[in-house]
């Protein structure tokens, strides 16, 4: 009797310590080429790039307009593109089916804005756009 419950423990062990283990269950509930992104990995992006947006927003509505404005607006801007692009592994498609949809996109659009503003003189137009794009998904919400 003894060995009969051994053995009917262990598919009990067998699950539970799958289900312990993220990775076992995305390779049940995702079909490889799937690139799973974790709810606290979309959270931090985006709030990093909120953060982002909130510093390119101020640089651009600033009366100055010197170089180290432009300097620091491209800066921002590379960094909004450092971190959208972690969301994308190499246009695989992901368990979020907005942020496909949209990334390419917004990284396009992230890419015209930095252009336009290391031109002499910068051009803005398009940074001050993007936190247009980013509330056509979201809605704003103040940031701490």
């Amino acid at each position: 009797m003894m060995l009969h419950q051994r053995v009917g423990l262990l598919p009990l062990l067998f699950t539970f310590a799958l289900l312990l283990s993220c990775d076992g269950i995305r390779s049940v509930t995702y079909p490889p080429g799937v690139h799973y992104i974790d709810k606290q990995e979309i959270e931090s992006t985006m709030y990093s790039m909120a953060v982002e947006l909130r510093q390119l927003d101020a640089l651009i509505t600033a009366d100055t307009d010197s170089s180290a404005v432009q300097t620091r607006v491209v800066a921002v801007l590379d960094e909004i593109n450092r971190l959208a692009s972690s969301l994308d592994k190499d246009g695989q498609a992901s368990n979020h089916p907005a942020i496909d949809a949209r990334l390419g996109d917004f990284l396009a659009q992230v890419t015209r804005a930095s252009l336009q503003a290391q031109r002499v003189p910068p051009n803005y137009y398009e940074a001050g756009r993007l936190s247009g794009s980013c509330s056509a998904c979201h809605q704003l919400r103040p940031i701490d």
